[in-house]
């Protein structure tokens, strides 16, 4: 009986355990998501400073390279955490899960920033001949 009792409260601590480190790696995968933004705003209003004295076609040219370059470095760290999801054995398909979706999107959002860029360089030059 006694060792029944022992089993069945070391079998509920493991559950426990799992369902916290779940629980924590959830939290550091949001946490690190989070800082990836982060990271894009503060580097976007740094590089976007040096578009503000010029002209209108050249300032929103200048503002899609710095929108591409700091979703760039949003990009890497959000590689980062898929990186580190590999190392969470036992909860890296759920952490997976919410990491690649938030990877794709960024990646999504540079190709059309990039398309757009291109755009407004092939109008700029069409202008200046």
């Amino acid at each position: 009986m006694k060792d029944n009792i022992v089993e069945t409260y070391l079998d509920r601590l493991q559950e426990d355990l799992l369902t916290m480190a779940g629980v924590t790696s959830a939290i550091m995968i949001a946490n690190f998501a989070n800082m990836a933004y982060q990271t894009y705003l503060k580097n976007f209003t740094r590089v976007a400073r040096r578009c503000e004295d010029l002209p209108d076609q050249e300032k929103a040219i200048c503002m899609l390279n710095a929108k591409i370059e700091a979703k760039a470095e949003q990009l890497r760290l959000l590689m980062q955490a898929n990186a580190k999801c590999f190392q969470a054995k036992e909860n890296s398909n759920k952490c997976k899960e919410k990491v690649v979706p938030k990877v794709q999107k960024v990646q999504d959002e540079i190709d059309l920033y990039k398309g757009r860029l291109e755009v407004l360089k092939q109008q700029k030059y069409r202008g200046a001949v």
